[in-house]
């Protein structure tokens, strides 16, 4: 649930007091309540899939975890949330790319055997070799019988 900017100033104070004192889950609950909405919208303009959006929407909150000693160093913790927001929607981003280009990639892609014939390719070689061994007949007899 979002809050105003009354109350997400106050919810600042109460996180990096929680931070100073050590309590990182205090302090990452007052930030989810205070920020969670607003970075939720962040992420879902970049990423228009829901569950992919939500799926962004966690990793920020984890990396926001991790580094949560970085607020004492922050003037706006927003402003850092919503910057690692961008960030881990960017990184999301090329990864979707990359899978689909991936995806193209290798729907043209030929299929690989495992060296291992099947008794259909065994037939298929065989037909092959023998249409081979008519036409050069055919045309070795062509051969014999021109006139130069």
């Amino acid at each position: 649930m979002g809050v105003g900017l009354e109350e997400r100033s106050a919810a600042d104070g109460r996180i990096r007091q929680a931070v100073r004192a050590g309590d990182k889950d205090a302090a990452l609950r007052t930030l989810m309540d205070a920020y969670g909405t607003q970075l939720f919208t962040v992420c879902s303009r970049f990423i228009p899939d829901r569950a992919h959006a939500e799926d962004v929407h966690q990793t920020c909150f984890v990396q926001a975890y991790q580094s949560l000693h970085r607020v004492l160093e922050r003037e706006s913790i927003a402003a850092w949330l919503m910057a690692i927001a961008r960030n881990r929607c960017l990184d999301a981003l090329k990864i979707h790319r990359r899978r689909r280009r991936w995806q193209v990639l290798h729907a043209t892609l030929p299929e690989v055997r495992d060296g291992h014939s099947t008794a259909e390719d065994e037939v298929h070689q065989a037909s092959l070799v023998q249409r081979l061994r008519h036409a050069l007949e055919v045309r070795s007899h062509s051969f014999d019988t021109a006139e130069y």
